[in-house]
């Protein structure tokens, strides 16, 4: 590339010691060191037939002129009404006679390239820069014109507001007075930068402002009331909108906003270990809502949020709240076909809002169009039931959040969930991402994967959210694969699809890392097909109550089957054969298989009966509810109970037990049973089912370790251990099982 540099100072060359040869010496110098050709040429742009000779003469010498830069001007402060008309004609000459000059010039070999360098004055104004604000805009238009002309030619206005370190604005001491009525310098660095971008790329016009930060509203304070750009309204239901910072329509927006458990009341939903955690979604959330005033936005259909961060976890005080700061700063695009870009981030008042909390980038103006993806689901779902098996073992989350439905498949690496979605008019909520509830709980599907580790997402690479019209109450589908399970941060995928297929949330790159590892919540496996595990516990409690009481327990099989209280009687029995079976099994320590000729048949009284040469002497008895069922097996009179530990008021209780077992209740509680009148209730049926007449049922405590307790009756042989268990699925339920004494 080879240059011409030109300047009405005298070519240093033949007149070193005047003003500017020092400065045109240095600048030849800096792109000899690159390598590049550069020549000085001196030349008045104000005089047309020097401007002609000038072209003709750097022809010959370098080349034919395919671009030019015009960046000629003088500017000299002064009132309007105290400049003459020379004074006024020679302020405004190097600008804008400049670029007459240099279009008549051109206009029968137009360049490729006609750029001119202007001034935010021309769009602006300023005190006592009426002239130069002049004929900035003249020569503006005077550029605009010579393009419409020549279509071949790409005609470019760079705006530049105030530079700092160098340029008119800064030699002439006016950086600092800008300051402090909030019009911030661009630095040489990003001046120049935007210059290499915009001549390099197609902005998509042919005038492009390029200004440090201009505070609105501090500089109409101060007088500067004539930048006025068009102010955009804050969106419906803008809740994280309240405090006004900056507002620069298409650059910035910097809001605040208190978040108290009164006036956002999604907090008390979502405490892990008694702090009051700022939900990511609602974070997101806010964030949005700052990219829509800055951006213009009233809704986003279709949006892809990108290189979420989310390093910093954000506290909410119980009593005096917390104060957040959105900020969102749109992004340049390189070019007309780019989509725009908007930075944002949370900071908040624990960090003196000089850190970023969270941040994100939001992608405007994607395809509306959701994509289609077919996800084969089961047509049965596991009978997992999120509200009793997940929210409080293994999620913390509140009510609000509670949005989980179904499970379909659970593996090492991969869960098929339904989620959730309400209509914003049944919560009298409006979100501009749509539900975040809905959100949150498709992050928690991919717990379910995991339950021994609670994670909290700390990173995703992004996010796409299609709303559609319907945007009513709906059960969604949601896949989350672990791209690498064996990670130290798990990363996954996640997608949501509505019941046509259409993507309607697609997470990629999801990393969530590990805040408490749980031993003793279940693995995903055991989530999923329980029984082991269920039986491992129970086996575990049986083996403590052996060795603290000196008792010989039965034998136990317990399987989880769901909807066993719904079927017909017949029906039941049969699937709770093979349950007798397996604890017969085990009494014989034949495992599952025991004898062929076992037989089992039903009493009418509801008592299942064994009938079988090896097995005259074993008695049996079993208990379910609508998800399990406990099975026992034993020598001698058996009995088992099991019930969901209840709470009941004391009259509901005394209808249940009777008045003759108030005392004992009472001396339960005393001693301090939460669980006192579901621990009898159990002992009393299981009592029964061992054949034992309720005449006989009169309970006393026998003995008391921990949360197990034996009851014994009048009769030495009637005895009832009961204690309770936390199997995989289900709330806590309380066991009662008939016992026996060891003989020593």
């Amino acid at each position: 590339m080879r240059m011409a540099l030109v300047g009405s100072s005298p070519d240093p060359s033949q007149a070193e010691d005047l003003p500017g040869s020092e400065k045109i010496v240095r600048t030849l110098e800096r792109y000899q060191a690159k390598g590049l050709t550069c020549r000085y040429f001196s030349c008045n742009v104000v005089d047309r037939q020097a401007v002609e000779n000038l072209v003709v003469r750097i022809g010959q010498e370098i080349g034919e002129i395919t671009g030019v830069i015009h960046g000629a001007a003088v500017n000299i402060p002064g009132y309007l009404d105290k400049v003459s008309t020379a004074a006024a004609l020679a302020k405004i000459s190097p600008k804008l006679k400049g670029v007459i000059n240099l279009c008549k010039v051109f206009e029968d070999k137009p360049p490729q390239l006609f750029v001119c360098i202007s001034s935010i004055i021309g769009c602006t104004g300023m005190q006592r820069n009426g002239w130069y604000g002049f004929s900035n805009e003249a020569m503006d238009m005077t550029l605009q014109h010579f393009g419409a002309k020549h279509s071949q030619t790409a005609v470019q206005s760079i705006v530049y507001g105030v530079w700092d370190e160098v340029g008119m604005g800064f030699e002439m001491g006016s950086v600092r007075y800008l300051a402090q009525i909030g019009i911030h310098a661009i630095s040489k660095e990003e001046g120049v930068r935007r210059f290499l971008n915009l001549v390099q790329n197609d902005p998509g016009t042919n005038r492009v402002l390029v200004t440090g930060s201009m505070r609105t509203v501090a500089a109409n304070a101060a007088g500067f009331d004539t930048w006025l750009p068009q102010l955009f309204p804050a969106p419906r239901g803008s809740k994280f909108m309240e405090q006004f910072g900056v507002n620069e329509p298409r650059v910035e927006e910097v809001r605040r906003a208190h978040l108290t458990l009164e006036s956002h009341p999604y907090l008390q939903d979502h405490i892990y270990k008694g702090s009051y955690l700022f939900p990511s979604v609602f974070g997101l959330e806010a964030m949005a809502q700052a990219v829509a005033l800055v951006a213009g936005k009233e809704n986003f259909q279709a949006i892809r949020i990108e290189d979420i961060r989310l390093e910093r976890g954000i506290l909410v005080d119980r009593e005096k709240g917390t104060t957040i700061e959105v900020r969102a700063e749109a992004i340049e695009r390189l070019s007309k076909d780019e989509p725009r870009r908007v930075k944002a981030s949370i900071r908040t008042e624990q960090s003196g809002f000089a850190q970023d909390h969270f941040t994100a980038t939001f992608v405007l103006d994607i395809e509306a169009e959701a994509p289609i993806e077919h996800v084969e689901v089961p047509e049965t779902p596991l009978d997992i039931q999120p509200q009793a098996d997940l929210y409080g073992p293994v999620l913390f989350h509140g009510p609000l959040f509670q949005r989980l439905h179904q499970f379909y498949s659970i593996t090492g690496d991969r869960c098929i969930y339904s989620v959730k979605r309400q209509h914003p008019d049944k919560t009298g909520e409006v979100w501009l991402l749509g539900d975040p509830y809905f959100r949150d709980g498709v992050l928690q599907g991919g717990q379910a994967t995991i339950p021994q580790d609670l994670c909290l997402p700390v990173a995703i690479d992004s996010w796409e959210i299609y709303q559609s019209d319907r945007q009513g109450d709906s059960s969604l589908t949601g896949v989350v694969t672990f791209d690498d399970p064996d990670a130290e941060d798990y990363n996954t995928t996640i997608l949501v699809v509505d019941e046509s297929g259409r993507i309607v949330e697609r997470v990629n790159g999801c990393r969530t890392r590990v805040v408490e590892h749980r031993e003793d919540n279940p693995t995903a496996s055991e989530l999923a097909n329980p029984d082991r595990r269920d039986e491992g516990l129970l086996l575990g409690r049986l083996q403590e109550i052996s060795d603290r009481f000196d008792l010989k327990t039965p034998a136990v099989s317990i399987f989880n089957i769901p909807g066993l209280h719904q079927l017909a009687k017949g029906d039941r029995h049969q699937q709770e054969i093979p349950m007798l079976q397996k604890a017969i099994g085990k009494l014989l320590d034949k495992g599952s298989k025991p004898s062929a000729n076992i037989q089992i048949e039903w009493l009418e009284s509801g008592k299942p009966v064994i009938k079988g040469g090896e097995t005259d002497k074993i008695e049996v008895s079993l208990s379910h509810d609508d998800r399990a069922c406990l099975c026992v097996a034993g020598y001698g009179p058996q009995g088992c109970d099991m019930e969901p530990v209840k709470s009941r008021t004391d009259r509901e209780w005394v209808a249940l037990l009777g008045n003759a077992r108030q005392p004992l209740m009472q001396e339960l509680i005393d001693g301090g049973d939460s669980r006192a009148g579901t621990r009898i209730w159990t002992a009393v049926e299981a009592l029964l089912k061992a054949q034992y007449s309720i005449k006989d049922i009169n309970l006393a405590i026998e003995k008391w370790v921990g949360d197990m307790v034996l009851f014994r009756t009048d009769k030495p042989e009637q005895s009832a251990i009961t204690f309770p268990v936390k199997l995989t699925r289900g709330q806590e339920r309380l066991l009662a099982m008939v016992v026996h004494h060891l003989m020593g």
